[in-house]
């Protein structure tokens, strides 16, 4: 990146002040440069070891990876190794050292001299899910006398049959070791039928196995995304780039775990723009990578060129695609109030017509002296923004004496989620049910 004279200045005091060993001062340089080179991988790194050297491990870990994601350096590669583990991000880590085995040998003896591998391998191990479980994962595993069974939990995935691609991954499990590839299948079963916690194993041991398995770190990732662990998500998945920067779909998960912060919308950008630049997504993936691309540059005020990116990501049949959408309009200044008024109701009209009614509606009498039971279907009845206004709203309902019933669409549960659940004559968690099944919950509530 060429400079102008007045940053090159700025960046050698900041160097200087490194140098010295002045890491407060460093960083209050770094920090003034990065407010006007947001993307810049220097002052990621220079900001990455002020703060390493000052102990703020979190600042470290976010910039370094942000320097790293953009060049493979390799002393700030050992740094980030180094910084992982200090911050508990073992299996960011463990990518990072077997890329450093396979790539940069003189790194990797470095790491092996002040025993970070030691370190590392101790974490893996410790973490490694083994209790109760039976699964063995192996990257050399002979595929071919499972092939028959590997091809059928393929179809059944395609299929929706989630049920039977666990029941058949469970029989392949119990008496033969799987290779990666199939054990992330297995491990999708799990994850889609709701059981996060078998898929997890599935994912970890497919990934000891092989750290450069493209679709374990992948789903990891997206797992972790999944599971409220949105911080070891991004970690992981950066550590996932910086050793395989061809792997698209890695970059587009990191892409969706940036824009889940909400303060990270140039990495979330950065992300995205990686992700399309090979143009190997599959079509789904690729408008999903788009959306994630518009969300971003709408975070930074960008809105205009939002919906242009909303716009390639566009798919009539999928609802995140639609209200992503119909969000980004409503700051739109292309679109008069009535063409905003009628995309909404068309978007109504549409999934009235898809969907119709699924459940028998409840008999409901109108009285105004009766109290109400009320539903509330989110995932966010958390610490969000949501609950700035609901959680008032049904704390006031509440008081007046009507009944409230909880459907909470989230994996994690939080000290604002306690103050809902208390409120509620009726709790469910509905994450991972289907659509049907949460509207039959409804209706047998009477709301």
């Amino acid at each position: 990146m060429k400079y102008p004279q007045a940053t090159i200045e700025e960046l050698l005091e900041a160097d200087a002040a490194l140098t010295a060993e002045d890491w407060d001062r460093a960083h209050t340089l770094y920090e003034a440069l990065y407010a006007r080179c947001a993307d810049d991988e220097n002052i990621h790194a220079g900001l990455g070891f002020a703060a390493y050297k000052s102990g703020n491990i979190d600042a470290a870990l976010r910039h370094f990876s942000a320097a790293c994601i953009r060049r493979q350096e390799p002393k700030w590669i050992m740094f980030l190794i180094d910084a992982l583990l200090t911050g508990g991000s073992t299996l960011a880590a463990w990518r990072l050292v077997d890329f450093a085995k396979q790539q940069l040998p003189d790194v990797h003896q470095q790491l092996l001299a002040l025993g970070v591998i030691h370190r590392a391998t101790q974490s893996m191990d410790q973490m490694m899910p083994d209790e109760g479980s039976f699964w063995n994962v192996a990257d050399d595993a002979e595929l071919s006398p499972l092939k028959e069974k590997a091809t059928l939990i393929t179809q059944a995935l395609v299929d929706g049959d989630n049920r039977r691609a666990v029941d058949l991954g469970k029989e392949l499990g119990a008496t033969h070791t799987l290779n990666p590839g199939l054990a992330v299948n297995i491990g999708l079963a799990f994850k889609r039928v709701g059981d996060f916690g078998e898929a997890r194993k599935l994912y970890i041991r497919s990934f000891r196995a092989c750290p450069s398995h493209g679709s374990a770190c992948a789903n990891l990732g997206n797992l972790m995304i999944e599971n409220g662990e949105v911080t070891q998500a991004i970690r992981f998945l950066q550590a996932g780039v910086i050793a395989e920067p061809g792997q698209s779909i890695v970059w587009s998960n990191l892409a969706a775990a940036c824009n889940q912060t909400g303060v990270l919308p140039v990495e979330a950008e950065y992300a995205a723009r990686r992700a399309l630049q090979k143009n190997d997504l599959n079509e789904t993936s690729k408008a999903n990578t788009h959306r994630l691309l518009a969300a971003a540059l709408s975070r930074q005020g960008r809105n205009s060129e939002a919906l242009d990116e909303y716009e390639k990501g566009y798919e009539e049949d999928d609802e995140t695609s639609t209200t992503a959408t119909l969000l980004s309009i409503l700051m739109s200044d292309r679109h008069s109030s009535d063409e905003i008024t009628a995309a909404h109701l068309n978007y109504g009209k549409r999934l009235q017509q898809r969907y119709g009614d699924p459940v028998t509606r409840p008999t409901v009498s109108v009285d105004a002296s009766r109290k109400i039971r009320f539903g509330f279907v989110s995932a966010d009845l958390r610490d969000h923004s949501v609950s700035y206004f609901a959680l008032p709203l049904i704390e006031r309902l509440s008081e007046l004496g009507h009944s409230l019933a909880g459907y909470y669409n989230f994996a994690n549960e939080d000290e604002v989620t306690a103050q809902y659940k208390s409120r509620m004559d009726h709790w469910h968690l509905i994450r991972g049910k289907p659509d049907e099944e949460v509207a039959s919950l409804i209706s047998a509530d009477k709301v």
